[in-house]
C-alpha cells in the first residue's frame, strides 16, 4: 500500500517565492511549519530552488510575513475558519498590491 503524499494546508506565492504551510501531528497535538522555495525555468522545465538571490529577498520577506499571519490565525482559530478569514482578508490586500508581484 502506497503512502499518500501529504499536501500543504496553504500555499502563498509572492513573485517567484512560494511559502508552503504544513500541518503536523506531534506528541502535544497538531502544529504548523512553513517551507520556502522559488521557481525558475531551465531548458523549458520549471524547477524549485531553496536559496534566494538579493532581488528575491523582498519577496521572501513578504511571503514569510503572510505565512506567519496564516499560521497565527490557523493556530488561534483551529482550522477552516482561519483559512476562510485569512483568504478573505488577504484577497483584498493582494488586489491592492497589483500585478507587480507576479513575475
Amino acid at each position: 500500500m502506497e503512502k499518500e503524499k501529504k499536501k500543504p494546508i496553504e500555499n502563498i506565492r509572492v513573485g517567484s517565492v512560494q511559502a508552503a504551510v504544513w500541518e503536523h501531528e506531534g506528541p502535544k497535538g497538531k502544529f504548523t511549519s512553513t517551507t520556502f522555495s522559488r521557481s525558475y525555468e531551465k531548458n523549458g522545465e520549471f524547477k524549485n530552488a531553496y536559496d534566494f538571490k538579493g532581488n528575491e529577498l523582498a519577496d521572501l520577506q513578504r511571503a514569510a510575513k503572510e505565512a506567519q499571519e496564516f499560521e497565527k490565525a490557523y493556530k488561534l482559530e483551529k482550522g477552516s475558519e482561519a483559512l476562510n478569514r485569512f483568504e478573505a482578508r488577504n484577497e483584498q490586500s493582494h488586489d491592492n498590491r497589483g500585478q507587480g508581484l507576479e513575475r
